[in-house]
């Protein structure tokens, strides 16, 4: 049985937002977790003042930013979550004649 319940709230780093002290992580929304089951997940987060949602977009190929943007439209808005993600670049392709692995400083 949930019972009603607000989490604790802090402020992120020095006077940034105040979020909830519990992320949602969302790795698993698009693998593990289909859209009805994130919908769900993010309702019950956020009926309980959880403000703070994790996500990156290699979560599922994008697929765990993707739902939480539906999920966001569905309800009018995030304007009230603080979304953490996470962006990386990919790797360069290896050439055949292979990637140096020092820079060149000589020109």
């Amino acid at each position: 049985m949930i019972t009603e319940t607000k989490m604790p709230q802090a402020t992120l780093g020095q006077g940034g937002p105040i979020v909830s002290r519990l992320a949602l992580g969302t790795m698993t929304f698009g693998a593990e977790t289909d859209e009805q089951g994130a919908f769900a997940q993010l309702d019950l987060f956020a009926s309980r003042s959880g403000t703070f949602i994790d996500t990156a977009d290699v979560y599922s190929a994008g697929a765990s930013e993707q739902m939480i943007g539906k999920w966001g439209k569905a309800r009018g808005g995030l304007d009230d979550m603080v979304i953490a993600t996470k962006g990386r670049f990919s790797p360069p392709q290896r050439q055949p004649w292979g990637v140096k692995a020092r820079p060149n400083t000589r020109g």
